[in-house]
């Protein structure tokens, strides 16, 4: 159970630090794209706007930090992390080959819908709208989540989805161009990394990978030099991975194995009765 949780977790950091570095970069690299790309349909323009509106359109980030309590076994959050990973490469792609400039916005007065206004502004960043992955992690997320809630919590994870949507209109964050590509997005990605992160073998090598990592970060906790030995192990392994897993499984299996027999690794029980648990397991 513990393993599990930190596999979850870990993906979740994983998620978290390729998002930041995609989403960020993206804006920053379509600053010195020549061109501009319009797509402000007439009825952008007739929309009000709805400062207020903040307050759903943050919503998105507690949804995503609920996904590891929710999803809490890596085969149930697998398919999500696969979807918002390949939705956050396709949308910093088309940001770097469609930026768009950014709407005027006189906003606002100050106070509490202000201030979060201001903050949905900002996290929105510059040249990142078309597709809108606010509008495809939220139906992402609704269709992740819907397979652990009833009828009644599916209906309502939908009703925010859509609520969420709006939001991005009535902040003027999007247009509707982009809430279209967000839906499309998550449409087309959902099935394809659902289908791939439910295989059994897909589901069993992240289960070997993570099992490595997390030992290398025990021995690397243990004496600093163990970061030398891991990342060689890991460099090995390009770019053949998937033929050299059974050198990484090997090594930190040996490694684990001596750290035991050595008493570097703490174990209630008899050390070597571990150790032989852990050949057995193997075999």
């Amino acid at each position: 159970m513990r393993g599990e949780r930190a596999n979850v977790f870990i993906l979740s950091g994983v998620f978290a630090l390729t998002f930041v570095l995609l989403y960020g970069g993206a804006s920053v690299l379509s600053a010195y794209v020549p061109w501009r790309v319009p797509m402000m349909l007439p009825l952008d323009g007739q929309l009000p706007l709805v400062p207020g509106a903040a307050i759903v359109y943050l919503t998105i980030g507690p949804m995503l930090l609920l996904a590891p309590f929710v999803l809490r076994d890596l085969g149930a959050i697998l398919p999500l992390f696969a979807a918002l990973m390949l939705e956050t490469a396709v949308a910093a792609l088309c940001f770097m080959l469609l930026p768009v400039d950014p709407p005027a916005i006189d906003c606002c007065e100050p106070g509490l819908v202000g201030g979060l206004f201001h903050v949905a502004d900002v996290l929105n960043l510059e040249r990142n709208d078309l597709p809108s992955l606010h509008v495809a992690f939220a139906f992402t997320l609704v269709a992740a989540f819907s397979a652990r809630t009833g009828r009644v919590g599916a209906v309502l994870l939908f009703a925010w989805a859509i609520a969420t949507a709006v939001s991005t209109l009535l902040t003027r964050q999007h247009n509707l161009l982009d809430v279209a590509g967000g839906m499309v997005l998550a449409a087309i990605v959902w099935p394809l990394a659902s289908r791939w992160g439910r295989r059994p073998d897909v589901v069993a090598a992240f289960d070997v990978e993570l099992l490595c990592l997390r030992n290398c970060g025990a021995f690397i906790a243990r004496h600093r030099r163990y970061l030398v030995i891991a990342l060689a192990v890991l460099a090995a392994g390009i770019p053949h991975w998937r033929r050299q897993r059974l050198v990484r499984t090997g090594f930190v299996f040996l490694q684990a194995v001596d750290d035991i027999a050595d008493g570097d690794r703490s174990s209630k029980r008899e050390p070597l009765e571990v150790v032989g648990e852990l050949i057995v397991a193997l075999e």
